[in-house]
């Protein structure tokens, strides 16, 4: 129900009897895994295993809504409303002894152009929003944005192991059967190289203090007992990210914008980043002006996990490329030539 997007052409009959599924269900699995009602105010974290790394806790319902007769989803009693939610994965990647870093800095976000002619990427359709998210999210923290042909893996190992925050508004795909070969999408027209592989993450340093995975399933995986999901996301832990935002099922465009951009800015106020997703949520579902979009699919997807604290990130400071991406357009040679080197090295 949650995985897929609601069906324009479902019935009345159809479309009432999955609220009435959802409230129960939702509300059954509330007091199975909580209980007694938790009053107002105080943060939950959650420590999944099995199959409820696949459920996000913010569509738990506290209570039975009074009625389920009209659909009506953005009013529905939600966990997040009354707690801000945040998860941690399986022990032994939480409880894994932090590896020195060097230092990061700034903000960098890669929006890549999937249109005809810019990309290899077969099937993959455009991207509506990706390049204004990452560009709105960039001129809020000072950063850099490589958006359409400049989002290339090139300039993403240039930048990402300096960059305190790290956005990635793409494509991505998940491999249940060999989840390191789970991909994220960057612009280019070398298949070899617009293609970036979870193992090929795994196995670099990228201390981001926070990831934000703007892009579908990149928390959904295989689930291996013991060792939590191996999904894009437990990638760039295990790489070195502190924190990471991503999503459950496939992400719409639209409402991922919706819901990332203000995330950015709470974050920007100082808050920690499991209110800062509250606080997006709450606003979005009060804000949406079209009623299908207040559906739990299309904003309950992104899910918190790591490290709560909030950022602290100088505004004004440009990821530590070492260049301005002026400069960066003019070594183009030069990074082909890297991009070669580190693919055979696994240098970060």
């Amino acid at each position: 129900m949650l995985y897929e997007e609601p069906r324009r052409w479902q019935s009345d009959r159809e479309k009432a009897y999955q609220y009435r599924q959802f409230c129960s269900q939702s509300q059954r699995l509330y007091r199975l895994l909580i209980g007694e009602p938790l009053g107002e105010g105080g943060k939950l974290v959650f420590a999944t295993s099995g199959k409820l790394n696949f459920l996000p806790p913010d569509i738990l319902l506290v209570q039975s809504p009074a009625t389920t007769t009209s659909q009506d989803w953005r009013s529905l009693p939600y966990l997040f409303k009354s707690h801000p939610v945040q998860q941690i994965e399986s022990p032994g990647l939480w409880l894994a002894p932090s590896i020195d870093q060097p230092e990061a800095t700034g903000y960098v976000g890669f929006a890549p152009d999937f249109t005809e002619g810019n990309s290899k990427n077969a099937g993959l359709t455009p991207l509506k929003n990706n390049v204004k998210e990452v560009e709105a999210v960039a001129e809020l923290w000072g950063g850099t944005a490589f958006t359409n042909r400049n989002a290339t893996i090139d300039y993403f190992w240039l930048s990402a192991g300096h960059s305190a925050i790290l956005h990635l508004a793409t494509h991505a795909s998940y491999n249940d059967n060999f989840p390191a070969n789970s991909k994220l999408y960057f612009a280019g027209t070398t298949e070899d190289f617009n293609q970036l592989p979870a193992w090929e993450i795994a196995r670099n340093h990228l201390p981001a203090s926070l990831l934000v995975l703007s892009a579908c399933n990149t928390g959904y995986g295989k689930l291996v007992s013991g060792d939590g999901v191996h999904s894009l996301s437990r990638a760039f832990r295990l790489a070195g990210a502190e924190a990471t935002l991503m999503s459950l099922w496939s992400e719409s465009d639209q409402s991922g914008n919706d819901l990332i951009v203000p995330f950015m800015k709470n974050l920007k106020e100082g808050m920690p980043k499991s209110e800062a997703l509250q606080k997006a949520k709450r606003e979005f579902l009060l804000s949406v002006q079209n009623d299908r979009m207040t559906h739990p699919h299309y904003w309950a997807n992104l899910v918190l996990t790591g490290n709560d604290n909030p950022l602290d990130v100088e505004p004004g400071q440009p990821s530590k490329a070492g260049v301005s991406p002026l400069w960066l357009l003019m070594l183009l040679p030069a990074l082909a030539i890297y991009a070669v080197w580190h693919r055979l090295t696994g240098s970060g």
